[in-house]
């Protein structure tokens, strides 16, 4: 046994634990120290051969029974753990239609024991406990210690009822059993018990309060339940909520209001005192609230015509309001058609009129259409002169645009003068107005590249050059392509083996030079921000760096192996020891506001870290900063011109003599430094967007360049 459930006036019930045959808990009803009596015993067992009877799922099962060691008698249950059907529907706020489904299984479970003749005779709310199964709650009967059987002996011990012994709780007791006399109860006093508990779930009390009950003495208690016809239920209702509207509120908020008439003629039948007026069978009882639920009629009420036609009303409102609508559809329709006619008429008067009024018209359209055809010749001159005015004016546009692009050219502004001479492309059925100058200038905007990849499908974000000037491309759709010259050798997709997001910035991905170890940034299935290089022969993850900050902008790795720094959107850099596997300095951002993009890149010796940013507050110009790495000490920065916002690349060719930049989002040129002259500048044009990828070959006389353009070019870096 593991704990005490319950104690009554014979017996106890304890929780236990069965564990043979099949391991389970359960109830165990023993019969209390002292209580060993014949008619106690009797009563007893009754209650469990009444319990054995019974097969449904809505009433405890009896699972065994024997006695103890000491020789009291017990009897193992169906472990029910639930609260009384009434507080439950108080505690969980169920509205009238969920109590009434409760009830009427619990009706179901009772008309399971009147069939096997069983009369309960104690049904209340302690005895009906509600327990969840799978989240949906199911009611049970249970405690059936003073059931009387209407067909056969529940035990073979004499069971002796004294005469004038109270059996039953009062508030929940028919009128027969208030006799005492236990000589004429039948199913129908349950029918009663079944009305109180309605009564109870409906307005929260009972027909008769139980204090006034026990309080008026054993006679008048009698008398009370024998006479006194009870309240009716939306009566009840009412002056609950007009006396303590505030706590009924706060208790029962679904409940509030009155209730349906149909629910005062159910109970008050339930609680008849002439039995014979009360519901033959708790079936009969459950068919009613079902009807009420359905909108049918009930039983228990008079069946007047308007109460007929209500209930047929709120079964059937959708074909009464149907044929309503067809009925008005149908009358709507007459008038209509009767308007329309009126509406015929007058437009046939109103033709013969029109007709009269349309020779008229002919007559004057014949002069209309003669000095329409003087006015059409006099249109067509003057055609003629626009005509002429508009090609001398398309004559001097063009000229004026050759003279642009001419002057775009000079300047070394590709992207207009493509602009410009792509304006006199004619469509189909234009005028071409090109000449010999159009197709001069055409040529000289071929740009300074010495070699141009074929275009691909998305943007080129990173390029990088491979053993035996192959040249390694990287697509933003993921793709990993290989060329040799102009032809592609290999071609693969960056699986989720590195990352499991793909990579969509060429910052954030970084080669040594000697191609050994490859770093990438994104972030995990999770969510969390990592940086992952690997090796790119054995394809194994080397390193594996995780960091909070947000924003990544660019990340390097230095060719000897030893440093990884990050740059973020709010200017901090992060570098780590990749000896010792630890952060090693955060560069604090240079100013708080600082939000466009930047780029990374360290010297071929690892001695210098290159910082490239838009000069604060002027987004013209770009800012190289350098820091020594080891002292963390800054060394003299350069401002290049530029016109993006921001750096998207920076890098050293492989001797340290050439850094290359290339500015984010707006500026497709490319600055090429000589750091043996002091920065001396170049420009490389010929890309139609913007720049996020740059490669030195390993000699340093080429240059890839990868662009938004969707194309891939190579440079040579001699003048």
């Amino acid at each position: 046994m593991l704990e005490k459930l319950g104690e009554g006036g014979f017996g106890s019930v304890w929780a236990a634990e069965q564990k043979e045959p099949v391991r389970r808990r359960v109830a165990l009803k023993i019969i209390k120290l002292g209580m060993d009596t014949k008619q106690v015993v009797a009563r007893f067992e009754a209650e469990r051969q009444a319990l054995a009877m019974m097969d449904h799922p809505n009433i405890a099962k009896v699972l065994d029974a024997g006695t103890t060691d000491s020789g009291r008698p017990f009897f193992v249950m169906e472990l029910v753990k639930g609260l009384p059907i009434t507080t439950y529907c108080s505690q969980e706020k169920l509205s009238i239609t969920e109590r009434l489904g409760l009830f009427i299984k619990v009706c179901q479970a009772i008309q399971h024991a009147h069939q096997k003749g069983i009369i309960h005779r104690d049904i209340k709310p302690s005895n009906i406990l509600v327990t969840l199964h799978d989240g949906i709650p199911v009611p049970k009967v249970i405690d059936f210690g003073i059931a009387k059987a209407t067909q056969q002996d529940l035990t073979e011990k004499t069971i002796y009822t004294q005469y004038h012994q109270f059996i039953g709780t009062p508030a929940y007791m028919s009128p027969e059993q208030a006799e005492m006399s236990g000589l004429d109860i039948d199913t129908r006093s349950d029918i009663y018990s079944l009305g109180v508990l309605l009564y109870e779930l409906l307005t929260g009390t009972t027909p008769f309060v139980m204090k006034e009950l026990l309080a008026s003495g054993i006679d008048v208690m009698r008398k009370i339940i024998r006479e006194r016809d009870p309240v009716k239920p939306s009566t009840r209702v009412s002056q609950t909520i007009r006396e303590t509207s505030k706590q009924l509120n706060s208790e029962n908020p679904k409940r509030t209001g009155t209730l349906d008439s149909d629910l005062d003629w159910i109970v008050l039948k339930c609680l008849e005192k002439d039995r014979n007026r009360r519901y033959e069978t708790s079936n009969s009882l459950a068919e009613d609230i079902r009807c009420h639920l359905e909108h049918r009629p009930i039983t228990a009420r008079p069946p007047s015509f308007a109460y007929q036609f209500t209930k047929t009303w709120q079964r059937n409102k959708l074909a009464w309001l149907s044929g309503i609508a067809i009925f008005i559809s149908l009358t709507a329709g007459t008038l209509i058609s009767v308007y329309q006619a009126n509406v015929a008429r007058d437009a046939s008067a109103k033709a013969e009129k029109a007709k009269e009024a349309e020779m008229v018209l002919r007559k004057e359209a014949a002069l209309d259409k003669s000095l329409a055809l003087i006015a059409e010749a006099e249109a067509k001159e003057q055609r003629d002169k626009a005509n002429k005015a508009k090609r001398t004016a398309s004559l001097q546009a063009y000229a004026a645009d050759m003279m642009q692009c001419r002057e775009a050219l000079s300047s070394h502004n590709l992207r207009r003068a493509r602009m410009l001479l792509d304006r006199y492309r004619p469509t189909p059925g234009e005028l071409d107005l090109r000449g010999w100058e159009w197709r001069h200038l055409w040529r000289l905007c071929k740009g300074d590249q010495i070699e141009a990849l074929p275009v691909f499908d998305d943007r080129a974000s990173s390029v990088h050059f491979l053993e035996n000037d192959k040249i390694a491309t990287f697509i933003d759709n993921g793709r990993l392509s290989i060329w040799d010259g102009n032809e592609q050798e290999d071609e693969t997709m960056l699986q989720a083996a590195s990352l499991k997001q793909r990579t969509t910035n060429s910052n954030q991905l970084a080669i040594t030079k000697d191609r050994s170890w490859v770093a990438a940034a994104g972030r995990t299935a999770a969510g969390e921000n990592l940086i992952r290089i690997w090796d790119s022969q054995s394809e194994l993850a080397v390193r594996e760096f995780m960091h909070d900050k947000k924003g990544l902008q660019a990340i390097t790795i230095s060719d000897s192996r030893q440093w990884l720094a990050a740059l973020f959107a709010d200017s901090t850099i992060l570098i780590w020891n990749l000896e010792s596997n630890e952060l090693v300095k955060k560069v604090a951002p240079i100013d708080a506001r600082y939000t466009e993009s930047g780029s990374l890149a360290f010297s071929p010796d690892g001695k210098t870290l290159a910082i490239g940013r838009p000069r604060i507050g002027d987004e013209t110009e770009l800012r190289i900063e350098f820091i020594e790495m080891g002292t963390w000490k800054k060394q003299k920065g350069i401002t290049k011109h530029l016109s993006g916002r921001g750096i998207l690349e920076l890098t050293y060719s492989d001797d340290g003599r050439y850094l290359a930049a290339a500015a984010a989002f707006t500026d497709p040129r490319i600055l090429v430094m000589d750091i043996n002259q002091d920065y001396e500048k170049r420009y490389l044009y010929n890309h139609q967007g913007f720049v996020p990828g740059l490669a030195f070959s390993p000699d340093g006389t080429l240059l890839a360049s990868a662009s938004s353009d969707q194309s891939i070019k190579l440079w040579s870096t001699s003048d």
